[in-house]
């Protein structure tokens, strides 16, 4: 159980660093120190994708089925990119935005829950 948890956090951790990586990329084009913030962020990313790779190994040896360690990435990405976008961007989400997200956390919840 304890490596189930901890491929959830490996797969949650690197898509939020993932994630962070893009946001404020985007974030930081009106300062137009361009070539800085690609690489800082490109760096961000490579730690954030081997921590995906690593959660997939363990998620997979563990959970023995792909989909359940693929309805995490996804689910983190539904849910993780909104609450990010939001803290860093201040945009509220749109209902069909704010639908998708509660359909994400019901799938993540179904997919590590339900045989």
């Amino acid at each position: 159980m304890l490596y189930k948890i901890v491929a959830v956090a490996l797969v949650f951790l690197g898509e939020a660093l993932a994630i962070t990586g893009e946001l404020f990329a985007s974030k930081n084009t009106a300062s137009g120190h361009y070539l800085t913030t690609f690489w800082q962020m490109s760096l961000l990313m490579a730690v954030g994708g081997a921590l995906l790779v690593a959660g997939y190994m363990v998620g997979y040896h563990y959970f023995k089925n792909i989909w359940i360690v693929i309805v995490v990435s996804l689910a983190t990405l539904a849910i993780g990119e909104p609450l990010l976008a939001y803290v860093l961007f201040g945009e509220s989400p749109t209902t069909g935005a704010l639908i998708g997200l509660i359909l994400a956390i019901l799938a993540l919840l179904s997919a590590l829950l339900i045989p």
